[in-house]
């Protein structure tokens, strides 16, 4: 799967480290939203598709990690 949408995190913004993203891949049935810096994973169907951007915006909004 490719990456569909990509969400820039806290640590993101602060260190200006274009690799710490929660990126979000649609499949056929079903999207899943993955950190890329700690590992955080949350998937939904596709018709809740918006839902799951919404957890991942709030995640990636707080997160301050850094990938590892």
């Amino acid at each position: 799967m490719a990456v569909a949408t990509r969400i820039l995190t806290r640590a993101a913004t602060v260190t200006g480290n274009p690799e710490a993203t929660v990126d979000i891949d649609d499949g056929s049935s079903r999207s899943t939203a993955r950190c890329r810096c700690c590992r955080w994973t949350r998937g939904h169907d596709i018709p809740y598709r918006n839902q799951l951007v919404t957890w991942a915006q709030e995640h990636a909004d707080q997160c301050t990690a850094l990938p590892g």
